[in-house]
């Protein structure tokens, strides 16, 4: 294994069960984040700080953007202002909204929660950026096109989620183990078209 396979596989293991030894998961039982008693200032320099919180007021505009998101499908009131008319397509539409905007939920809130952890453990540094701002919209489409294999029967035994709950439940699940629903569609995806063979 590469030096950089194995850093993607700390990674995949701190995301989902956070028993590494070292990263913003480890020690999520310890309150202290490796401080003494009354160290209550920050270690991290001022432009530090400052790029903190503006990562963190964008994942949270983010948080509350698909919250109401959510209570507007459910409303009926988003379908209605595309242009989405039809009681049958209105239907479908708020079905997909819901697989998409319960990945996007699940995402934002890996990413606040891995932020904060990292921030907390001195972790957080400029180069994650991309990652943590991106992980919500990777999230986003993974949800999506997994709703789209549950309703296409391609990862599931034909039966759809019943009610708008269930496909939001699945979206979440799918934006927040995001990893694993990939890991899923790559089966799939060899069942489909077969496995590469390597010379």
């Amino acid at each position: 294994m590469s030096t950089v396979e194995g850093e993607m596989q700390k990674d995949e293991d701190c995301r989902h069960d956070g028993t590494s030894d070292s990263g913003p998961n480890a020690g999520v039982s310890d309150p202290r984040d490796g401080r003494d008693k009354y160290q209550w200032k920050s270690n991290y320099p001022r432009e530090a700080v400052k790029w903190i919180w503006i990562e963190t007021s964008i994942l949270f505009f983010c948080f509350v953007v698909t919250v109401s998101s959510i209570f507007l499908v459910w409303r009926g009131l988003l379908p209605a202002w595309l242009g989405v008319d039809a009681v049958p397509e209105q239907a479908v539409f708020s079905r997909y909204a819901f697989y998409s905007l319960g990945g996007l939920l699940g995402g934002t809130v890996f990413a606040l929660k891995w932020l904060y952890r990292a921030v907390a453990r001195g972790f957080w540094h400029v180069d994650r950026r991309p990652w943590r701002l991106l992980t919500p919209w990777v999230s986003f489409s993974v949800a999506f096109v997994a709703g789209s294999m549950i309703e296409a029967s391609l990862i599931s035994d034909g039966a759809s989620p019943s009610v708008s709950s269930g496909a939001l439940a699945i979206g979440f699940l799918s934006g927040y183990f995001a990893d694993n629903m990939v890991a899923k569609m790559y089966e799939v995806a060899n069942v489909l078209f077969g496995t590469v063979k390597t010379k």
